[in-house]
């Protein structure tokens, strides 16, 4: 195990916040669509390879298990586009309820994920 380094923890953070206030920026400012395109770009997936340069057996098992990852990623933004829908758009209880819908079902996704 190689030793922990700040940076490795502030960089990530400095640009998962950037990424996070442009899409809102984009969403408000510009169109929903537009934010939506942003957010969809894989910016922490490429990041994070570019961070882990240096070890590339991480990087291939990385990408390999971003694949179920990127699953649930979806999974939980459509539940949450029709739990929030047929909630009477009430945000926090459908994101508690989406929350809960989806750890189920990313638990599953995990645990099967080497059978398919």
């Amino acid at each position: 195990m190689s030793q922990f380094s700040i940076m490795e923890c502030i960089l990530p953070f400095i640009i998962g916040g950037l990424v996070v206030g442009i899409t809102v920026s984009l969403v408000k400012h510009l169109s929903p669509r537009t934010g939506a395109m942003f957010y969809a770009l894989p910016i922490t997936f490429i990041i994070a390879i570019i961070l882990l340069y240096q070890e590339p057996d991480k990087i291939s098992e990385f990408a390999k298990e971003s694949i179920p990852a990127g699953l649930c990623i979806f999974l939980f933004m459509l539940i949450f586009a029709i739990v929030f829908h047929y909630n009477e758009k009430k945000i926090w209880s459908s994101i508690m309820l989406t929350i809960l819908i989806w750890l189920v079902l990313a638990i599953l996704i995990f645990k099967f994920r080497n059978q398919f």
